[in-house]
C-alpha cells in the first residue's frame, strides 16, 4: 500500500546514507513498475509516495562536536582506531577494510589511499552469493594522500610497530582483510550503545567533511582529500 511504502521510505534514511536511500526506492518502484505493467498488482503504491524534498534529501546525518567527543572517547577506551581514522580522514569503509601497514606514513604523517575492498558476484553463482576482493578505489580520483592528526599517527605507530608492511592495518579474524560488514556491525554496536540515532559507517565521512568545512578548507582542497572525481 502507499501507507506502507512511505513509511519504508522514510525508514531508509534513517539507515542508509542519502545516494545508497534513494538507490534502493528507485529499484523498488521499477520492481512494483513492472509487476503493474504484468498485472501482478492493480495499484499504484508509488503514487503519492514523498520521495523528493523529504526524507531522502533530507540533509546527511554529521556528529555535532559532542556526539563525536563522546564517540571518539568510546573509540579509544575500546581501542577501535579503525573509526577514529576514517572520521579523521574521511575514508569510505571499503577504502578502510583495504589499507595496509605500508599505506601508513608516519614520518610524513600521511596516509595513502591506493585499494578498497568490493563485494563481487561469484562466478558462475546466481541469487545473493558474493565474495570479497581487494580493487582499486571508486575512481580515479580515489587514489590519494590524506594527512593524518599528530595523536593519531602515534596510535597507528604503535599498532603497526610489529606488523609485517603487507599486512592489513585491521585485519580479520584470520590476518585477511576484514569484511566491511564486520566494520558496519561494530559501528551499530557503538552507535547503539552511544545512542546515537541514524549514524553510521559513512557519517563519518559527512562529519569529516563538515569539520574541514568549518576549518575553512576549499571545496576543491576538500574534494581532493575525499577523492571525489
Amino acid at each position: 500500500t502507499q501507507s506502507r511504502l512511505q513509511v519504508f521510505v522514510c525508514e531508509l534514511r534513517s539507515e542508509l546514507s542519502p545516494n545508497t536511500a534513494r538507490d534502493v526506492y528507485r529499484l523498488l518502484k521499477a520492481l512494483l513498475r513492472a509487476a503493474k505493467d504484468r498485472g501482478l498488482i492493480r495499484n499504484e503504491p508509488w503514487s503519492g509516495v514523498r520521495s523528493r524534498g523529504g526524507q531522502l534529501n533530507a540533509q546527511p546525518r554529521v556528529l555535532d562536536l559532542q556526539e563525536q567527543q563522546r564517540f571518539e572517547q568510546l573509540c579509544r577506551a575500546r581501542n577501535m582506531p579503525e573509526f577514529l581514522l576514517a572520521l579523521y580522514t574521511g575514508l569510505r569503509i571499503g577504502e578502510l577494510a583495504a589499507l595496509r601497514v605500508q599505506d601508513v606514513d608516519c614520518e610524513a604523517g600521511m596516509l595513502h589511499v591506493c585499494h578498497a575492498a568490493h563485494r563481487v558476484q561469484k562466478s558462475g553463482e546466481q541469487g545473493q552469493k558474493t565474495h570479497l576482493v581487494l580493487g582499486e578505489p571508486k575512481n580515479h580520483a580515489s587514489q590519494r594522500d590524506v594527512p593524518l592528526p599528530a595523536f593519531l599517527v602515534d596510535i597507528l605507530r604503535q599498532q603497526i610497530r610489529d606488523m609485517p608492511k603487507d599486512a592489513f592495518l585491521f585485519p580479520g579474524r584470520q590476518g585477511e582483510m576484514i569484511d566491511p560488514r564486520t566494520l558496519q556491525a561494530r559501528m551499530k554496536r557503538i552507535t547503539g550503545e552511544l545512542e546515537l540515532q541514524g549514524v553510521h559507517c559513512h557519517t563519518l565521512r559527512h562529519t569529516y567533511a563538515t569539520r574541514c568545512l568549518e576549518q575553512k578548507i576549499g571545496i576543491e582542497v576538500l574534494a581532493e582529500l575525499l577523492g571525489h572525481s
